[in-house]
């Protein structure tokens, strides 16, 4: 990934643009990790009896206990996944590949879903549920979005935000409320992922090249290592632009 960045030096009034770029690092999944973003929303229980394995053999498969054999991976690509995609990283998840277009299907499901929601008295109570079989329908539709491994993450925090909001479900509740304490776990660690780098490394850029940084660290996970090699990399390719504060 590259960042494009302008640096105003106002004391000799000239401005200089630069290519911040992180393809020194790279951010690696685990197995475990691929198969968790499989599973999505659903249970460990309930996605080991879809593709036929026992739950203690996917549990142990997600934790990287072991790696997944021959036989599992068979019933993954019978189930309509990419197994060289669970044991590479390379690829689509899925064998008929995502598309652009599929996760923009979900994005006008959910766009259709609003504009219902909109239109009805909210919350949603547990006797008009019974009583109204086009509002069970409607939370029907919000539930498969939740269960769709393609969706994206954001597309799942809002489908939870409907489920909650109009329908007064405690789980998506708490899953929206985890989704937002995770994003805030992450910022803290992204910012001191970096000022720990920084003190390694004995200098800090300027602020608007920390701030590219810090988002590079939030967004792809980056380690303390790969903050180190970036700053060094920044230090060398820059120094005739920018001065770095020891």
């Amino acid at each position: 990934m590259i960042y494009n960045v302008k640096h105003e030096d106002t004391t000799n009034r000239k401005s200089y643009n630069c290519r911040l770029q992180l393809s020194r690092c790279e951010v690696t999944t685990s197995i475990g990790d691929r198969l968790i973003q499989i599973r999505g929303h659903r249970s460990q229980a309930a996605f080991a009896k879809q593709i036929g394995v026992h739950k203690n053999t996917l549990g142990g498969y997600e934790r990287g206990e072991r790696t997944p054999d021959a036989e599992f991976l068979r019933k993954l690509m019978a189930a309509g996944y990419n197994a060289n995609w669970v044991i590479s990283g390379e690829g689509p998840m899925r064998l008929d590949g995502l598309s652009g277009e599929g996760k923009a299907k979900i994005d006008v499901e959910l766009d259709a879903i609003e504009e219902r929601l909109n239109r009805i008295e909210v919350p949603v109570t547990q006797e008009q549920l019974r009583e109204n079989p086009e509002l069970s329908l409607l939370k029907q539709r919000i539930t498969r979005i939740l269960g769709n491994p393609d969706a994206t993450g954001l597309q799942r925090a809002r489908a939870d935000v409907f489920l909650s909001l109009a329908f007064q479900d405690k789980d998506a509740y708490s899953r929206y409320e985890q989704r937002i304490q995770d994003v805030k776990g992450r910022l803290r660690a992204a910012r001191r992922t970096y000022e720990d780098a920084i003190k390694a490394v004995g200098y800090e850029p300027p602020p608007i090249l920390a701030e590219a940084l810090k988002t590079a660290i939030f967004v792809h996970g980056l380690e303390i290592e790969g903050v180190v090699i970036l700053l060094e990399a920044l230090k060398q390719e820059l120094s005739t632009t920018y001065s770095f504060s020891k």
